[in-house]
């Protein structure tokens, strides 16, 4: 027999090594006592530090999360259930197992806390989120605390809807991974040098033209995606071009 929410093996009558049964629930509580999570990790790791765990992008473990509760034990995986709600340390997000998936729900906030309880900032307060399922669903899109450099390739993760991207080089976009139905973009340019965008195919522009990256230094450009039902497609609008401090 097992517990509901951590899988824990239930001591019966009559069982043998009752100890060895205690101690294994013991570690799985002590290392879940505090619901973080130090990032994502596409592959399984070798070893995992004690004290820290990862959720696991690919592979036979997608979406466990992957610890070890004691020198004497290799790497540990956990099965998250609906509903689960964890912390990223390297995303600095809440992180919602929904639906086979783990979507961002909101940013901490930088700020302190307004004297009527609510989270300012990038958060939003508890009651907003019980109240408003589609922001449960979907996640926040909340703005990043700095843009994310770029080179070569990006290739989105599915599991943000709100992404700010400086060019360090001549990049190709990729969204096909992005399981949102609407995704904004901020595009930074280059501080010293006009550096250019690719985007996909499968994104279809007014009148056939995409967008083109401003050329002046430290641009900024603002771009919408929209998922087509049925479709592997996105809509492409671009919101405004060329903001400048």
């Amino acid at each position: 027999m097992q517990t509901n929410n951590f899988d824990m093996e239930l001591m019966v009558p009559g069982q043998e090594n009752k100890d060895v049964t205690f101690n294994e629930s013991l570690l799985k509580i002590d290392s879940f006592l505090n619901l973080s999570v130090n990032g994502f990790r596409d592959e399984v790791p070798d070893e995992v530090p004690l004290g820290e765990k990862y959720i696991i992008t690919n592979g036979e473990y997608q979406h466990h999360i992957c610890y070890s509760s004691h020198e004497s034990k290799g790497v540990q995986y956990f099965r998250p259930k609906q509903g689960m709600v964890v912390f990223s340390v390297q995303a600095h997000s809440f992180m919602l197992y929904h639906e086979h998936n783990w979507v961002e729900i909101m940013q901490a906030a930088h700020e302190p806390p307004r004297e009527d309880g609510a989270m300012v900032g990038g958060a939003v307060d508890a009651a907003v989120v019980a109240d408003d399922a589609d922001a449960v669903n979907v996640g926040g899109a909340y703005v990043d605390d700095n843009f994310t450099g770029i080179d070569d390739e990006f290739i989105a993760p599915p599991n943000k809807k709100h992404f700010s991207l400086y060019l360090n080089s001549n990049t190709t976009l990729n969204f096909d991974n992005v399981l949102f139905s609407e995704v904004t973009i901020l595009i930074k340019q280059c501080y010293n040098a006009a550096r250019s965008l690719t985007w996909p195919h499968n994104i279809l522009w007014p009148d056939g033209s995409a967008h083109i990256m401003s050329e002046a230094p430290n641009a900024i450009d603002i771009v919408k995606l929209y998922r087509m039902p049925e479709s592997t497609h996105f809509l492409g609008k671009i919101i405004g071009q060329n903001y400048q401090f």
